[in-house]
């Protein structure tokens, strides 16, 4: 055949740290990864031109100190309006192993096992799509945390949801607001918050958000309510979707998606149901979509 041969594919990222992620306008495709290093984890952003399929940019930072069994979750996070996009690190470590006694599952004499316990905290990066430049790390201290963190970023700020691990030698007024995360707001660049305050649950961990043009975060929760977030305040105000409230046996995932015209759609596959919502007048339904519900709903 005077077919020419098709070329392999050659890849841009491999072992990657984070499912990859689009940019507002859907240009520019995300891709983390982390290496370790000899003095840390090294992190390294690469931008795809969604077109083209090629590298647009790419960067790096080294996050020092960190051991080899460490575990990193890496979030890139892109702000419209915005060439800065935002790295949230999630960085566990083990703090102390110990050797335990397990009960043999068959009666046995108990088994020695090697116990481990690890310990997480957030960091922030920050790479500039104009220069090229890679700011940070900048370490928060918010020590004892779990890794699982949400995101999201306008022109101005990231905002970051995390929530502190328990203890167990937690006093009692702090196991009474265990069920509380927090809400920290930082200027896009910046280490340090400018605003810090406690949020309604649920814990943060890869729900859907999607940044309103007013600037604010919608946080979509539970499958079915959605918390509009002030990145001036912090405020939180939780509203109900109603074509959302109607369960079913076999969960599935919701997405939420910022439109060019500011109304906000909204799919739940596993109960066949759509909704374009006006973010403008308390996400009130603009239209109501059913659809057959897929034989696997993700």
């Amino acid at each position: 055949s005077s077919r020419a041969a098709a070329k392999p594919p050659i890849p841009v990222a491999i072992k990657l740290a984070a499912a990859p992620v689009s940019s507002p306008e859907d240009a520019v495709t995300a891709l983390a990864t982390v290496d370790m290093v000899h003095d840390g984890a090294k992190i390294t952003l690469t931008l795809l031109d969604a077109t083209a399929a090629t590298v647009a940019r790419q960067g790096s930072v080294t996050v020092t100190g960190v051991p080899g069994d460490a575990h990193v979750l890496v979030t890139p996070v892109f702000a419209p309006g915005s060439a800065i996009v935002s790295l949230v690190l999630a960085i566990t470590v083990p703090v102390a192993k110990r050797l335990v006694r397990k009960v043999h599952p068959h009666g046995g004499p108990p088994v020695p096992r090697l116990a481990t316990t690890w310990r997480s905290h957030h960091a922030l990066a920050y790479f500039d799509q104009r220069s090229g430049a890679m700011t940070g790390p900048f370490h928060l201290s918010d020590e004892p945390s779990l890794a699982l963190s949400t995101a999201a970023a306008n022109s101005s700020d990231l905002l970051l949801w995390t929530t502190r691990e328990p203890q167990p030698d937690d006093p009692a007024p702090i196991r009474a607001q265990a069920s509380l995360s927090r809400l920290s707001v930082f200027p896009l660049g910046s280490g340090k918050a400018r605003l810090s305050t406690p949020v309604p649950a649920p814990w943060p961990g890869g729900e859907p958000v999607a940044t309103l043009p007013t600037g604010d975060i919608a946080r979509l929760v539970r499958g079915r309510h959605v918390q509009v977030c002030s990145a001036r305040t912090g405020e939180v105000t939780e509203l109900e979707i109603p074509e959302f409230g109607h369960g079913r046996a076999k969960p599935s995932a919701v997405t939420m998606r910022v439109q060019p015209d500011g109304t906000v759609f909204m799919t739940k596959p596993g109960a066949g149901v759509a909704v374009i919502a006006d973010a403008a007048d308390s996400f009130r339904t603009r239209t109501h979509i059913r659809f057959p519900v897929p034989a696997s709903p993700l």
